[in-house]
């Protein structure tokens, strides 16, 4: 039986879905972190925060955080992920 072009690249196809996984998962550290230093990182791991505007994680304090927004035409928001490292 001769395989045809479209199941070679189905094949390689599904192989390629396979194997990323594999190779992406596999890397030890893909982005450099200095991990959770804060006290305001700690006291917020899990959370998202939303904020009127892109902050420094170095300088966001926890009364940045905003308790509610009026979306408006010209309104800024951003959010803020504290995750675990």
């Amino acid at each position: 039986m001769k395989a045809s072009g479209s199941n070679i690249l189905a094949s390689v196809g599904m192989a390629a879905c396979c194997l990323l996984p594999a190779v992406t998962f596999g890397q030890s550290e893909i982005v450099k972190h200095e991990g959770v230093t804060s006290a305001l990182h700690k006291a917020n791991v899990g959370r998202i925060a939303f904020i009127a505007k892109h902050t420094a994680a170095d300088s966001l304090a926890a009364a940045d955080f905003l308790q509610s927004f009026e979306m408006k035409e010209t309104s800024d928001l951003a959010m803020r992920g504290f995750m675990r490292t």
